[in-house]
């Protein structure tokens, strides 16, 4: 009877490990119709050495808030309008330390102000079409065309920074991030690679390699998620950048990891912290007759984003506190 019971025992715990082992999903991005709410936290501590042995340390935080309005899905594609809600940002370089907080702008001490109105002012709009594309971006070109109108000494600026957070730079970003999931079904335990190419206006073409593993499969109340860890590169070609006002970036190397929490019922990406190791090697000013001063710099840092479903809640009792979400994280 214990032998009869022991081989029924083995032969159950082989078939529950056939049966998971089978269980395959496919990972497509597509934004059910509603509202979200999507938080990005960054942290960055960089290191410069500067010419004649000094070093200059600085850190940085970011946070974006942005509410995401998924229309329904027609034949000609999803039309989705995003807007920034909330923008605070810090910097601390020795004695100087520079803030902004949309929540209290008469507090502002960051010279990036007038840009971070402006992204706050912005109506972004595009279309998802079916097989994950996007097209049809508008939004942030007209931003800056706007920019350039209120400031003309911004005017020699405009191509760069459209190429550096124009539309071109949206369809970039959100064609990146589907590019990073698997094209064919795949498991707990299964691993796949992706490529990815970006111009990056005034940084150059990026080149962002990522090798990645479906860790597990969970069971939540809002649907199952594919726990996703990744580990990746990115660099750019050497000298190729597109030089900046004063400055060029010469070569940036950057390593990745961290993990990504997809919801494979709605086809949203809810949940990714990533880790952040670079170097990164810059000349400022300079001529043709008189060489620049080289900077290299080593960054290391996190960005964590998570989306929840619902309306953004502004902060109310506190003008400096954390915005909410509307909802569970889904």
């Amino acid at each position: 009877m214990f032998r009869t019971s022991l081989v029924l025992m083995v032969a159950l715990s082989l078939a529950a490990g056939m049966a998971g082992a089978q269980e395959k999903v496919t990972l497509a991005s597509k934004f059910p119709p509603g509202v979200y709410t999507t938080t990005m936290n960054q942290q960055m501590n960089v290191q410069m050495a500067m010419p004649g042995g000094q070093q200059m340390d600085q850190k940085q935080t970011m946070m974006m808030v942005s509410q995401i309005t998924a229309g329904p899905v027609e034949p000609t594609g999803q039309k989705i309008e995003m807007a920034f809600k909330r923008i605070k940002q810090s910097m601390l370089m020795g004695p100087m330390n520079m803030g902004y907080d949309s929540a209290d702008p008469n507090q502002s001490s960051s010279p990036l102000a007038p840009i971070f109105k402006a992204l706050l002012d912005a109506k972004i709009s595009f279309t998802m079409t079916a097989d994950g594309n996007v097209k049809d971006v508008t939004g942030l070109d007209s931003m800056i065309d706007d920019m350039v109108k209120q400031n003309p000494a911004l005017a020699s600026m405009a191509k760069t920074m459209k190429s550096q957070m124009g539309d071109n730079m949206v369809r970039q970003m959100i064609g990146a991030g589907n590019q990073m999931l698997p094209d064919k079904p795949v498991g707990p335990g299964d691993t796949w690679t992706t490529k990815a190419t970006q111009n990056l206006g005034m940084l150059g073409e990026m080149t962002i390699s990522n090798d990645c593993k479906l860790a597990a499969l969970q069971k939540t109340p809002k649907g199952r998620i594919a726990v996703i860890e990744f580990k990746g590169k990115a660099t750019t070609a050497e000298g190729k950048a597109a030089p900046m006002p004063g400055a060029k970036l010469e070569k940036l190397d950057m390593d990745m990891s961290g993990t990504s929490r997809f919801n494979t019922d709605t086809g949203m990406l809810v949940q990714n912290t990533t880790n952040i190791k670079a170097k990164m090697s810059m000349t400022i000013g300079g001529s043709d007759d008189q060489p620049g001063m080289g900077i290299d710099m080593v960054m290391e840092g996190k960005v964590d984003q998570s989306t929840t479903e619902g309306k953004y809640e502004a902060p109310a009792a506190e003008k400096k506190a954390a915005p909410k979400s509307g909802g569970d994280v889904f």
